[in-house]
């Protein structure tokens, strides 16, 4: 059996969309590499403390979390 990546598809623009008013991203205060560099229009972003992933939404920290990854953050192999 052999294990190949699928491959990443990357678009430049967003659909549209509408921030919910109070919403608010945690960004935990270990994620070295931020997932925005210039958030999109009111998306606010705070720095906090996460037990769990990178990523959450204040007020669900406990409930909800992401774990950005990276391609290589995996390991891949083949058998013959």
């Amino acid at each position: 059996m052999r294990l190949r990546p699928t491959q990443v598809y990357v678009q430049n623009e967003l659909k549209p969309f509408r921030i919910p008013e109070g919403f608010v991203m945690v960004r935990d205060t270990r994620e070295q590499k931020p997932l925005f560099a210039d958030p999109p229009e009111g998306l606010q972003v705070i720095t906090g403390t996460l037990l769990h992933g990178d990523y959450s939404i204040r007020g669900f920290e406990t409930k909800f979390a992401i774990e950005r990854k990276q391609m290589s953050d995996f390991y891949v192999w083949a058998t013959t």
